[in-house]
């Protein structure tokens, strides 16, 4: 029931802080008059910087947690504490961690709220796997079934319960984590093709450059000696006009050569013939 009044309360929260920015919850944690509410902003900022700031994650959900023991709300100093350890797991911190994670469970079993037990006991006893002290993690997790088995066999069916609840929830995150990864890796293999189409579009390109600039070499070079023929005939034009003038101008000196010697040759019949 605690469990479900909690997760009650902190989506009433979460409904209305959503759309919130850190600045604009910071500003109503300033202006904040009574504990309750500075609980519940701390740890709104808190969950809101976990994923991009955890060591502000911290400091905020430290405070909630100092505030929900002040108040005697076991409930939220369970929440508060797990989310601290949150905080420090995603900043590699194992010892403070293992801390705040053995504090959550503390609370949780005041707070009689089994699916937080399960979850941070499970969570615990990993870490401690994780660093290799197998007998602190069965030690864990036996104080939790000591826990259990105080509170008879309805605790013991309601930790049964709780623990099938999580553990179908956990499939569910997990199914959605991998549909997640294959639509990640079907973009990432499709940017692939892309790039590698534009590698090959760009050494098509790239080749066409190189064909086109040998091509663009090739020409000057023709026109090059194009140019120089036609200079070449341009000269033999030049030589062969020289040539025509010279032999039409000998031409014609010989011609009025010639007309002038048959007038002399004239002239000197007639003068013959005058001195006969």
């Amino acid at each position: 029931m605690m469990r479900i009044f909690l997760t009650a309360l902190l989506f009433c929260l979460s409904v209305l802080a959503s759309g919130q920015t850190v600045a604009e919850l910071e500003q109503q944690l300033k202006e904040a008059e009574t504990s309750q509410e500075k609980m519940a902003i701390s740890y709104q900022l808190a969950g809101l910087l976990l994923k991009n700031d955890a060591r502000r994650s911290v400091v905020f959900s430290k405070a909630a947690h100092q505030k929900a023991v002040e108040l005697n709300n076991d409930g939220m100093a369970a929440e508060s504490a797990y989310l601290t350890a949150k905080g420090y797991e995603r900043t590699q911190n194992d010892r403070n961690e293992d801390v705040w994670l053995k504090s959550a469970i503390e609370f949780a079993m005041k707070a009689n709220d089994a699916g937080l037990l399960i979850q941070t006991v499970d969570e615990r006893s990993r870490l401690a796997i994780k660093n290799g002290d197998e007998d602190m993690a069965l030690q864990i997790v036996q104080e939790a079934f000591a826990y259990f088995s105080k509170k008879g066999r309805h605790s013991i069916n309601e930790m049964q319960a709780q623990y099938d609840v999580l553990k179908t929830r956990l499939e569910r995150e997990k199914r959605a984590l991998e549909l997640e990864k294959n639509r990640l890796l079907q973009e990432i293999n499709t940017l692939s093709n892309g790039q590698e189409k534009l590698t090959t579009e760009r050494d098509v390109l790239r080749q066409d450059k190189m064909e086109l600039t040998e091509r663009q070499v090739t020409l000057q070079q023709e026109k090059a000696l194009v140019e120089e023929e036609i200079s070449k005939k341009q000269q033999e034009i030049k030589t062969v006009s020289s040539e025509k003038a010279k032999a039409l101008y000998i031409s014609e000196r010989r011609s009025r050569l010639i007309d002038s010697l048959e007038t002399q040759k004239e002239i000197d019949s007639l003068f013959i013939e005058q001195q006969n």
